[in-house]
């Protein structure tokens, strides 16, 4: 018996109960919809997460701080030997002080990064109001919203130009020279730029500004290599000089890693509606194979293996299998696209930048296609090996 006439023989019996067999469908597309719709916004967050990290080039940057070393400072000469690896195209020093910024009446405790203009141009914060300063700018401040709503009750971008008093706090560990003391220094600066990044108030000032106090060690350091092939290498040699060095990719899998358990989580939640939907397609074929039994035993009188008969049951079962997979996938495809379009309106009618909440990889689809095969073949196996032990007899006397 070819498959071609099992399968025609096999989607004659189930639009023979065209209701029966619409609903046990429904459930397996609402089982399946469901989980792809879980499994996708745990997707959709996962990219949103690792996107927002990505960007640019930071792949290939490195991340470099003193960690618990007493032996190697961040100095001009590590940045040096750090310089002299052919990997690295360049190195990007920078300060962190506590301290604080006043203008007029208004006084607020602030973060303040010593941070040079080709660095800021890495970071690159998003500018809501002004523009970053460049690499040659002097007595210039880019402060994020949080402080610039310290020091204003009204429009932050009203503060572009204005002259702020800084008072920087220059710790002892911060200069070379061990007889060193810890300083507090003044300076002014003009706004050029705010930020709408941090809830923690802070600024960035040119690096200049802070070392011109005759600070020569850095709170942190930014290496950019050459190429992402790198990393590993890079990391490896600076770690070997006593530093802490962080990567993206490191974080990266922190991050994989988090929503692994995550997705593991809404996994087991689907599990239900799986089990729920297995049941209903096991009621199902043994439904249809009560009302088949006499048909059942007149195969076997007519001399029909047990195999093809079998085979029937099986491709009944996987039909709606099939049906009920695709249904479910496209339903809940759409139902994402409707989601992240929501969204997109939303985050567009704040100013806010969008993002796909829900997101749905071809690997996800071919799972739930998978799985939806899969239970429907698990469910029609009892039927199907139970068609073939009816007697004919019995099946013939059967009403």
């Amino acid at each position: 018996m070819r498959y071609s006439y099992i399968f025609k023989l096999a989607f004659k019996n189930l639009m023979g109960r065209k209701l029966r067999t619409t609903l046990t469908i429904m459930g397996v597309a609402i089982s399946v919809g469901f989980v792809s719709l879980l499994m996708a916004f745990s997707f959709g967050l996962q990219k949103a997460a690792t996107d927002q990290i990505t960007n640019g080039d930071s792949l290939r940057n490195l991340d470099i701080t003193k960690g618990s070393s007493k032996i190697v400072d961040l100095d001009n000469d590590a940045i040096g030997k750090i310089s002299d690896f052919s990997e690295v195209t360049k190195v990007y020093p920078q300060v962190a002080l506590a301290g604080d910024v006043q203008l007029g009446d208004s006084k607020s405790d602030s973060i303040i990064y010593g941070t040079g203009g080709d660095l800021l141009d890495i970071i690159r914060p998003n500018i809501v109001g002004g523009d970053l300063y460049n690499h040659n700018a002097k007595n210039v401040a880019v402060i994020n919203a949080s402080l610039a709503h310290k020091l204003t009750s009204g429009n932050t971008n009203t503060l572009i130009g204005r002259n702020i008093d800084v008072r920087l706090v220059l710790r002892s560990d911060l200069y070379t020279d061990k007889n060193s003391k810890t300083q507090i220094k003044s300076v002014q600066v003009s706004i050029v730029g705010v930020t709408d990044e941090g809830k923690t108030a802070y600024m960035f000032v040119p690096l200049s500004t802070v070392t011109d106090f005759g600070v020569d060690r850095f709170s942190s350091l930014k290496v950019q290599l050459k190429s992402v092939d790198d990393v590993n290498t890079v990391k490896s040699q600076i770690e070997y000089m006593g530093l802490k060095v962080s990567t993206v990719k490191d974080t990266i899998d922190q991050v994989n890693q988090f929503f692994q358990v995550f997705q593991i989580i809404l996994a087991a939640v689907g599990v239900i509606s799986i089990i729920v939907a297995t049941l209903g397609i096991f009621n199902t074929m043994t439904i249809s194979l009560l009302e088949k039994t006499r048909e059942v035993g007149l195969m076997k009188i007519l001399g029909v293996k047990k195999i093809y008969i079998r085979r029937i049951f099986m491709t009944e079962s996987l039909i709606i299998g099939l049906f009920g997979g695709a249904v479910g996938i496209i339903t809940s495809f759409v139902i994402g696209q409707v989601i992240n379009y929501m969204v997109y309106t939303m985050a567009a009618g704040s100013g806010n930048a969008s993002v796909t909440i829900m997101y749905f990889p071809a690997s996800l689809m071919i799972f739930t296609m998978a799985v939806s095969v899969l239970i429907s073949l698990l469910a029609g196996i009892y039927p199907a090996r139970r068609s073939t032990k009816i007697s004919p007899l019995d099946a013939l006397r059967y009403e």
